[in-house]
Order: C-alpha cells, then structure tokens, then sequence
C-alpha cells in the first residue's frame, strides 16, 4: 500500500469527523437562537378605580430562553364578561425580549362599570362577574414573526354608583348667642357588593357664604341601606343676621350648597365619591 494513499484516506476521514461535529454544533446553536419564547405567568393588579371605571392591568411574564433577542411587537385582546364579549383592544408598542430572562408585558385593560351592569342579567343580585380576557402577543424574530396566545380567567366585583341626595336643613330659633343649624345628608349604596360607608368630608355654603368644613359620620344603615349623614353648625349672631337679612320675622328663601365626597370601603379599597347638593330653607320652618 503507498504511503500517500493512507494518508489521504486519514485526512478524509478526519474531514468528516470535523464535518460532522460541526453540522452537530451549527444545529444546536441554531435551535439556540431561535427558540421560541414561552409565557410564565400573568398577575393582576388594579391600577385605577373608582364608581365610573376600573383600571385593570395584566403583567404577562415571557421568558426568552434563546441566546438572541426577540421582541414582542405589539399585541391584541379580547375581554370576555360572562362569556359574552365585552372589550377589546390592540398596541403596537414594541418591548424587547432579552436573550435568557423575563420581560414583563403589561397589558392594560378599562372597564367601565356603566356598559358592564348593561351586559349582565339580574345584576342587582350579583356580587362579583367572571371575565376571561385572550392575549395574542406578536413575536418578531429574524425568521418572521407569529402569535404567542395568553390566557387568564377570573371574577370581578361589581360596582354601581351610590345616590346621594340633600335630606334636609333645620335651623333653629335665633337666641341672643347666634342660632344651631342642622344639615341631613342621605347616602344609599347598593349592598352589593359590600360597600360601606365610612365617613363624609363637606363644606357647607349658605347664600354663598361658607359657614363651616369638616368630616362627619354616618348613622347606622337603615334597612334600606340609606345612612344619613347629620352636620351640626353652629351660626353666631352676625351670621344669623347675614344670612336672615336685617329682621329676625322676615322670611327670606336661604340658598344651601353642600359640596364634598363620601368615603367608601369596597372589595377594591378606599373609594371616594364627589358630590354637590343644594336646597332651600324657610328660616322658622
């Protein structure tokens, strides 16, 4: 056998050992880089609420567990209430993708309760509402770019707005040291869910002079779930005289602006409710 011919077929072989180990390596760097990124969780926050609207916002976690980047070029939901369809929305913002870690997509997602009372049956029975909301994430690569699909189901609770109304003012006889005037607010807050009121914050004007600000309590609930609010003031002389006009026995008609908020527990925290009532008081009566 000559020298130079074993030699070629050494080299050969060696070429395709090489080769092969290579193509090997090439593959599992290529699966490395283009490995698709997997959804670890979504969390659910509540970033905004009040009588009117619910601010929700879902963080989806994906995991780029590639060694190269990616990005999320945007996303589409749908929210379903009840399993009716209820919500939907889109963005186009794009977040990268790190290689090898986490990145938090946060979707945000506004309720407004008035359009969710109007898609429910029997609601003034209801305590809370199940929504499932389905996120498409668009995930760009160099390769081309397809959908990751995100699922999260769960229960809302609802709100509806309490009325709140002026029940009336009493003001007693004028005295030599001024005169006690008694303001009744009425507050009735749907009992579902459990919303209590807690306190009320007012400031009290009368024939536009502001004769007293403060925070008041609410009597125990009545049956109908209505608390009134009752606010104590008392009026000195020289404000008597200012709001009664010049003669004690002339009957004027008193303008009464009570503005200010009603302060609530609720399943999703403090709530607080503006308002403005006015009325009008016969002095004496």
């Amino acid at each position: 056998m000559r020298k130079g011919s074993v030699h070629g077929r050494v080299c050969a072989v060696a070429a395709s050992v090489a080769l092969a180990a290579f193509s090997l390596d090439g593959c599992k760097s290529l699966q490395d880089l283009i490995q698709r990124p997997t959804v670890k969780g979504v969390a659910v926050s509540v970033v905004g609420v009040d009588f009117e609207t619910l601010k929700l916002r879902f963080d989806v976690g994906v995991e780029n567990g590639s060694s190269g980047t990616l990005a999320i070029a945007g996303y589409d939901y749908d929210l379903h209430i009840d399993g009716r369809p209820f919500l939907d929305g889109m963005s186009d913002t794009e977040i990268e993708l790190k290689p090898r870690s986490v990145t938090t997509i946060p979707v945000p997602v506004v309720i407004p309760f008035s359009d969710l009372l109007k898609t429910l049956d029997a609601v003034t029975s209801r305590q809370d509402v199940a929504y499932d909301l389905a996120v498409a994430l668009m995930v760009k690569t160099g390769l081309g770019n397809y959908r990751v699909p995100v699922q999260k189901a769960g229960r809302l609770p609802l709100l509806s707005l309490p009325q709140v109304r002026l029940q009336g003012v009493k003001l007693d006889a004028p005295t030599l040291k001024g005169a006690s005037l008694e303001v009744a607010v009425e507050i009735t807050a749907s009992p579902r869910p459990a919303i209590v009121l807690t306190s009320l914050t007012y400031a009290l004007t009368i024939n536009e002079a502001k004769v007293a600000a403060g925070t008041a309590q609410p009597e125990p609930a009545k049956g109908t779930g209505a608390q009134v609010v009752r606010i104590p003031v008392q009026l000195d002389v020289p404000t008597v005289r200012a709001i009664l006009g010049s003669g004690s026995s002339r009957l004027e008609r008193v303008n009464v602006k009570v503005t200010g908020e009603a302060n609530f527990t609720s399943p999703y925290g403090a709530l607080s409710l503006p308002f403005t009532q006015t009325g009008k008081l016969v002095p004496g009566k």
